[in-house]
């Protein structure tokens, strides 16, 4: 026992202090690997102090989803947000995912190579707006890294960038997309959307 708390890691630190490093070390990877995207990253930090987002140019880090809210939550079941960021993990592979409010979207961080995949052409063949790939020709207003749901921010992370190299798999995207287009089919022939 140290300071009155079980130390059973022997870190002379109460736990929840640990947590809170293990967070600041994961969001200052997040940081690092995320101004790697953006044109000047001085600037890219000063946007996330002035206005929570960066801008950050698709195709050299990542190429990204964008997916509409009432698609994913088809395709989840559910508006709940618990849930629907469970299911985003475990469709994604627990990847980078970070949703906007306004409109409600969410985004996949992918390997920037996703964007070369050879279904997109068939998966986001233009019938709707619910699905876009954003690849070599976009920018992404991408949340700071410590902006997290609980924060009540109009730009969070659901599930923030990890692991070097660890994002989301262009397959689970497409599972997602043809699951929540099927779900809103069957929906809009039963008379409910």
């Amino acid at each position: 026992m140290t300071n009155g708390f079980e130390d059973p890691e022997g870190t002379g630190r109460a736990p929840t202090a640990a947590l809170m490093d293990a967070r600041t070390d994961r969001d200052s990877e997040a940081r690092r690997w995320l101004l790697g995207a953006t044109d000047d990253p001085r600037t890219a930090v000063r946007q996330w102090g002035n206005a929570g987002v960066a801008l950050a140019r698709c195709g050299l880090q990542f190429s990204a989803a964008r997916l509409d809210g009432p698609l994913v939550w088809a395709a989840a079941g559910t508006e709940d947000s618990g849930v629907v960021a469970d299911y985003l993990a475990a469709e994604l592979g627990g990847g980078p995912v970070f949703a906007d409010a306004a409109p409600y979207r969410y985004y996949a961080l992918m390997p920037a190579a996703a964007a070369t995949w050879r279904e997109w052409p068939n998966l986001l063949d233009g019938r709707d707006d619910a699905a876009q790939l954003l690849s070599d020709d976009h920018f992404l207003g991408v949340p700071a890294p410590w902006i997290h749901a609980a924060d009540k921010a109009r730009s969070w992370w659901i599930h923030p960038y990890g692991e070097e190299g660890h994002l989301c798999s262009a397959e689970g995207v497409a599972h997602i997309v043809v699951c929540g287009r099927l779900a809103l089919a069957r929906r809009a022939e039963e008379g409910e959307g």
